[in-house]
């Protein structure tokens, strides 16, 4: 099985296009509504394509089979046709990230999403993930994983449009550069009163409760 966690080998480049597929096809559908992406001129799925994706991952929730749910959107005709110019090794880096989103929907993870109308910036219809369970303070969230994209000052102006993509965009004291936070973790929503953490560690982040 595919370990679960936030290390990688993907160019921020990778990194944004495999973040907007994998949003596309596991969280969109199942909020109903387009959540942030990365790439400005990012056409969605086609509806038939949405539909399927939307039962998938419906069919997913309630029997956990996790083989047969990738299988499904691995196999539908977007995700071929996004990875039929892909390298085996980017193929594999999209089939992590896949997985990553996932366990939004495994019950055993202990969050899930849902939509938000808090914030202005999204027009009020964002997501955010809320707690399925109790968690200590401290306490590792092991299936809610960050994914941690270095940028150089070009790709930072070449990607990077202020207020309109730069929603998840952090900036490394110690290493004097912008980076990306994407994957399931770009979903923490900022609030004065944090009820978690992320712990950066290489090209991953560790997240954590902050308080019972």
């Amino acid at each position: 099985m595919t370990p679960i966690n936030g290390g990688h080998c993907m160019t921020p480049k990778e990194l944004c296009e495999n973040d907007d597929l994998a949003t596309s096809i596991v969280v969109d559908p199942f909020l109903r509504f387009r959540t942030h992406k990365m790439n400005l001129h990012y056409r969605k799925p086609s509806r038939q394509d949405e539909k399927d994706f939307r039962i998938a991952i419906h069919d997913f929730i309630k029997d956990q089979d996790t083989a047969k749910v990738v299988k499904r959107l691995m196999s539908s005709d977007l995700v071929v046709r996004f990875l039929s110019k892909r390298t085996s090794k980017q193929r594999q880096n999209f089939h992590e990230h896949l997985m990553r989103f996932l366990q939004i929907f495994n019950k055993a993870a202990g969050f899930t999403i849902q939509s938000c109308n808090r914030y202005r910036a999204e027009n009020r219809l964002g997501a955010m993930l809320i707690a399925t369970k109790h968690w200590r303070k401290n306490e590792k969230i092991a299936l809610l994983v960050g994914v941690i994209g270095e940028l150089t000052a070009e790709e930072e102006a070449k990607i990077l449009k202020k207020d309109v993509n730069d929603f998840s965009v952090m900036f490394s004291m110690r290493k004097q550069c912008a980076q990306l936070w994407l994957g399931p973790g770009a979903y923490i929503n900022h609030d004065c009163r944090p009820n978690c953490k992320f712990v950066p560690n290489g090209p991953t982040a560790v997240i954590q409760a902050c308080h019972s």
